[in-house]
């Protein structure tokens, strides 16, 4: 391909401008402020668009609209390249040799716009052309001064970039991230370096894992130490059950004694019985008991106990406290199916949605570098994407079906737990109408004192009616309160005669001694429990602060589980792609390298007349060159001048790989000006065997270039006013000459 003509409209200093351009060597010459970095821009631009339009405004004109054209010549066509940068409108033509229109595309292209002809355009441009990359056309077709690398790791740096055309992205760099990322995850730390992501969240897990257990266990001393404090609750209240109707039946003895018998048959057991059950008359006894009941009345104020026992205090305790210990059941019973509810957590899809991406972009990449075997590239990239989805949607659907299940579980015993909270709720009530308060340690503790001063209330209940508070029972509710006493019973068995007149035989008082001696043990073992279950409340209270957060604890474990399963994931994948990586890495060095191997080997050895014949491209001495004797050499072990052609043969080499076979023109940007002479002559004997396959088109100012233009007959295009008659002249009388000929 050559580029045949180049027009300019109101571009930058170019009111109106065309330049014709030939086959082999052109020489654009100017002084500095002439025109060249314009032409150069605008070539680019007109075939990719520009950044700032208002920058290459019309000097003289500035309300005009830039515009150019490219004109392009095949073996068997053109194609031109129209732009309006002020409209954003863009003709691309084809057209065969006699001229006519077989092809046109005319769209409206904001530069950087994503927009489908923007992406239409480039495929048009990238079939014509050969290139739609507007960074691409610049390194491999334009040099610019001072471009020329003739150290290995500039031309490293170039070749990689170059090489990075072919394939649409950096490799090295890309397989730098993919080692980077994956070290990050799962390499070891070095001295200093922060930790890895695998092993923070391992070493998290450890600890988290270890307070788990430590609240497992604690947990389990717990249940214990409820179960101890169960059983010592119900001997408790058997006891005191007991020992109250001990106490009842001996009150009751008292004063069927005190009602039946004469005053003088009791004064045997005087001595031993209480104040109120001896043989005092009453004259005596009425200032004693208003003495007692007054003190009986004050020790319960000072218990924290109305004097007035309400008839339902004992029942709403009673009632309160099976409630509350049917509650505390119930939230065991939620806890567990809560914490199983938060640890089914509905899967991420962003990291499926990240991997298929991935496989679709290697797979997408692997098509491009080898279009003949795309199907086999893309078929294990969209079934590995299918698989992954599969496995994502069984894998909700499993979690939806268990949470329905756990829901379905819990709906039941919230709405009890609801019941439970609502009638703790009316007692409140109820016990703020007695004047008491609602708090649940307020009743626990008046529970403990009413069972504490229940004997209280019996001697009160006495002293105000005379007689005991509760009725003297009847021969069966003796028996039955000796049924339930073991202690009372026994004693009061050996102490009855062997004949009664009633059904049953009661103690006499003589027995007295022992029944009160049995009632002391009672209530010595009843203090036994009461200092037992303050001990379990003690050490309950302590195991509770050992107790470290559980549902936290469960919540945070359940997190990192999560990501460290998300993390694991991340490193299955990005250990396949790196293998996929450097596995297409290497077939693309088995094929792309060896081709440009082979090409730049032609150019070095056209540009420098054979004195060397192979390239060679590696990783470890980067470019190396075989001279006529077969010795490899570096590119520094090369003398200045011919390190030149062989960075220049291989730019011209590789931009034709980079498009494809398309042998476009190649641009110099006063590439040559700070050569010195030798160099400069070396350099141009080489370009001008290079032109033979390849249109160079050099713009510079160097006067020693335009002496050598004119001296090989170049193709001249001069941008000086003053000598661009000369040129005119010069072209006519080859044309007349060529007529003449003709």
């Amino acid at each position: 391909m050559m580029l045949r003509q180049l027009e300019l409209k109101d571009f930058g200093c170019f009111s109106e401008r065309s330049l014709e351009f030939r086959r082999g060597l052109n020489l654009v010459h100017g002084a500095n402020e002439a025109g060249k970095s314009t032409l150069l821009a605008a070539i680019g631009a007109i075939l990719f668009g520009l950044r700032d339009s208002q920058r290459y405004r019309s000097w003289g004109r500035p309300q005009a609209t830039p515009w150019g054209r490219l004109c392009f010549e095949y073996d068997d066509g053109h194609l031109r390249v129209e732009r309006d940068f002020g409209r954003d409108t863009v003709v691309l033509a084809y057209c065969d040799r006699l001229y006519q229109e077989m092809d046109r595309f005319q769209a409206h292209l904001p530069y950087g716009a994503c927009t489908r002809s923007g992406q239409q355009y480039r495929q048009q441009l990238r079939e014509r052309f050969g290139l739609a990359d507007e960074q691409l056309f610049r390194a491999a077709f334009s040099l610019d001064q001072g471009a020329l690398a003739v150290s290995n790791q500039a031309l490293a740096d170039q070749l990689r970039l170059l090489f990075a055309g072919l394939t649409q992205c950096d490799s090295q760099l890309v397989l730098r991230a993919l080692q980077e990322d994956y070290a990050a995850l799962t390499g070891k730390a070095e001295t200093g370096a922060p930790p890895r992501a695998l092993a923070v969240v391992t070493e998290a897990l450890e600890q988290l894992r270890v307070r788990q257990r430590h609240n497992r266990a604690v947990s389990v001393q717990l249940a214990q130490l409820h179960g101890r404090m169960a059983e010592v609750q119900q001997c408790l209240q058997q006891d005191r059950a007991e020992l109250r109707d001990g106490q009842n039946y001996l009150a009751w003895l008292q004063h069927r004694w005190q009602a039946v018998e004469p005053a003088g048959a009791c004064q045997e057991p005087s001595e031993e019985l209480p104040p109120t059950a001896s043989g005092a008359g009453p004259a005596q006894a009425e200032p004693a008991a208003d003495d007692e009941q007054a003190q009986l009345e004050q020790q319960l104020r000072d218990a924290g106990l109305p004097v007035d026992l309400p008839p339902r205090l004992v029942e709403l305790l009673t009632t309160s406290d099976e409630l509350r210990q049917q509650l505390v059941q119930l939230q065991l019973r939620l806890q567990p199916l809560r914490q199983q509810l938060l640890r089914l957590r509905l899967p991420r899809w962003r990291p499926t949605a990240l991997c298929s991406l991935l496989f679709i972009v290697v797979g997408g990449g692997v098509a491009w570098c080898w279009p003949g075997s795309a199907g086999v590239a893309l078929a294990p990239s969209a079934g590995t994407v299918g698989l992954l989805w599969l496995l994502y949607a069984r894998r909700r659907l499993a979690l939806l079906r268990q949470r329905n299940q756990l829901q379905q579980q819990l709906e039941p015993l919230e709405l009890q737990r609801d019941e439970l909270q609502a009638r703790l709720q009316e007692m409140d009530t109820d016990f703020e109408a007695l004047g008491l308060s609602a708090a649940p340690v307020e009743r626990v503790r008046l529970q403990k004192q009413l069972h504490r001063c229940a004997a209280l209330y019996q001697r009160l209940a006495e002293l105000r009616d005379g007689a005991p508070a509760i009725a003297p029972p009847g021969d069966e509710g003796v028996a039955e309160a000796l049924d339930r006493s073991d202690a009372i019973s026994a004693a009061a068995a050996a102490a009855m005669p062997a004949a009664s007149k009633t059904a049953v035989s009661h103690l006499t008082p003589a027995d007295l001694p022992a029944a009160q001696q049995a009632l002391q043990q009672h209530a010595d073992r009843i203090a036994r429990y009461e200092a037992e279950w303050l001990g379990l409340l003690r050490e309950e209270a302590l195991c509770r602060d050992q107790l470290d957060a559980p549902l936290a604890v469960a919540v945070e474990l359940d997190q990192l589980e999560r990501e460290q399963a998300d993390l694991e994931h991340q490193i299955a994948v990005l250990g396949a792609t790196l293998q996929l990586t450097q596995q297409a890495m290497a077939d693309f060095r088995q094929q792309h390298v060896q081709r440009c191997e082979q090409a730049i080997g032609s150019y070095v050895r056209l540009a420098t007349r054979g004195a060397y014949r192979a390239v060679r491209i590696d990783d470890a001495d980067g470019l190396t060159l075989s001279n006529r004797s077969g010795r490899w050499l570096r590119l520094d072990q090369l003398s200045r001048a011919t390190a030149d052609i062989v960075v220049l043969a291989i730019r011209l080499a590789l931009g034709r790989e980079v498009s494809h076979g398309v042998c476009l023109p190649f641009l110099f940007d006063d590439a040559l000006i700070n050569l010195d002479e030798q160099r400069l002559d070396r350099m141009m004997d080489a370009l001008e065997r290079l032109a033979q396959d390849h249109q160079l088109i050099l713009f510079s100012h160097d006067t020693r270039l335009l002496k050598r233009a004119v001296r090989r007959s170049w193709h001249l295009l001069d941008l000086d006013s003053r000598r661009r008659g000369v040129a005119q002249n010069r072209e006519r009388k080859d044309g007349h000459e060529q007529l003449s000929l003709l």
